[in-house]
């Protein structure tokens, strides 16, 4: 009977395309043990964290918020006739002129849910060295224990003569601003002349 030949390349396209699904096979064995090693499977199980709990949204900071979590208040320092109290080393005498409280102020923007509190201060250096009394180290607690940091002085306020190098003998005066929420109330000042010497605690008037 006449030859019929085979045809080409059947065999060898055979072999390679079983080549190819083994390959293809073991690519995807390796995927899913991948997968597995790294908790895929574990994530798609567990619950996507707050999902369904509208109340987890954080709220904004309120207004001058800076409490420090294991602070408690120093007992305020006795004061004189005047309002006036030293410091521990009694190298500074504290006065507090008043305490008045406002929305707007000049020199500053109008705040939105607070208000600025203002304490008119004089600081008199009875020591022998120079005092630096800066503003970020003067705090002021409120009626329900909040401390806050004062604010940094603006251009005009940081003229008066409490924000430059007071003298042995010399007196300093000046506002002390602090932004509290509108329920809030200031209670007590915590005043610092020297990080060596604990702060000085002063009980506040009402504000007007």
């Amino acid at each position: 009977p006449p030859h019929r030949p085979t045809t080409p390349g059947r065999r060898p396209g055979l072999f390679w395309g079983l080549v190819a699904v083994a390959i293809a096979t073991v690519l995807a064995i390796m995927m899913v043990v991948a997968l597995a090693l790294n908790g895929y499977f574990d994530r798609e199980a567990d619950p996507v964290p707050g999902a369904g709990d509208q109340g987890s949204v954080g709220e904004s900071p309120e207004p001058g918020e800076d409490a420090p979590p294991d602070s408690t208040p120093i007992e305020p320092a006795p004061t004189d006739e005047d309002g006036a109290a030293f410091s521990a080393d009694e190298a500074v005498r504290y006065e507090v002129d008043r305490v008045h409280c406002d929305k707007e102020l000049p020199g500053r923007s109008t705040s939105t849910g607070g208000r600025y509190c203002v304490v008119d201060l004089a600081v008199e250096n009875r020591g022998e060295a120079p005092i630096d009394f800066g503003s970020e180290a003067q705090k002021l607690v409120t009626d329900d224990k909040r401390w806050l940091k004062a604010e940094t002085p603006t251009a005009t306020e940081v003229r008066a003569s409490l924000w430059s190098t007071i003298d042995p003998g010399e007196l300093g005066t000046g506002s002390v601003v602090f932004l509290l929420t509108v329920d809030e109330l200031p209670e007590s000042l915590e005043l610092v002349h020297h990080p060596d010497v604990d702060p000085t605690s002063i009980r506040l008037p009402a504000p007007e």
